[in-house]
């Protein structure tokens, strides 16, 4: 079901076959990362993955794609969910089955965790949740995160869950576009107990609001917003 290398830094590689849309390639996923005790590299080549359960992704390991080719079809509640420090995921698409759903979840995140050159379907209720259930987490960067065109979607990345405080986190050159201001409430959702926060590059076109700061609790601190080119028909 996956082939290792012998390489100090352990990757391996799913079979292909498994990305042929039909199959449930989560299990496989999952013992693919057990198998690499001391972290390494998951390459998911080209085709349509199946995600019937979460694939958690414990510290010290990547998941790594060929870009848009490696679709993870999310049909659980979660797609991906880092449970360490460390960890990555970059270069893949997330497609959503159904309203409700969170494509990345950081829920027991700790700290170093990377999401890099990923694209987004419709429907998700977040795409991607920087919420630790735990206090004083962060260093978390998001970079090169794509939205095109998107339908019935809720928040494209949300920061915090207003309860356990989070810091040090930087999004940078997202670009996003909803066919109409109804099919994105939220861009980007800065909630309470959140601080170090810089938000660069970004382009978010329709949309219910585009960057909401502090909601239901005390105000955010030290937020920057800069090189924006462009956040319009909100």
């Amino acid at each position: 079901i996956w082939l290792a290398t012998s390489t100090p830094y352990a990757e391996v590689w799913l079979s292909p076959e498994l990305g042929d849309g039909v199959q449930d390639a989560s299990p496989a996923m999952r013992d693919a990362l057990a198998s690499m005790p001391r972290g390494g590299d998951l390459r998911v080549p080209g085709g349509s993955w199946r995600l019937l359960s979460a694939v958690q992704i414990p510290s010290n390991t990547c998941i790594v794609g060929e870009g848009p080719a490696s679709s993870l079809i999310v049909e659980g509640s979660v797609g991906l969910e880092f449970m360490g420090a460390l960890a990555c995921v970059r270069r893949i698409s997330l497609t959503a089955t159904n309203t409700g759903q969170v494509g990345i979840s950081f829920q027991h995140a700790t700290s170093n965790i990377t999401v890099d050159d990923v694209l987004f379907s419709h429907r998700f209720a977040i795409g991607v949740d920087v919420a630790p259930n735990t206090d004083n987490q962060g260093v978390y960067d998001l970079r090169n995160l794509r939205w095109n065109g998107v339908l019935d979607s809720g928040t494209a990345i949300r920061i915090g869950d207003g309860v356990h405080h989070v810091s040090d986190v930087r999004v940078a050159s997202l670009s996003g576009t909803a066919s109409t201001p109804a099919d994105m409430n939220i861009w980007i959702d800065v909630r309470a107990q959140t601080d170090t926060v810089a938000l660069s590059d970004l382009t978010m076109i329709k949309g219910g609001t585009g960057i909401r700061l502090g909601a239901g609790g005390p105000p955010v601190t030290g937020v920057t917003i800069s090189g924006c080119p462009a956040i319009e028909s909100m």
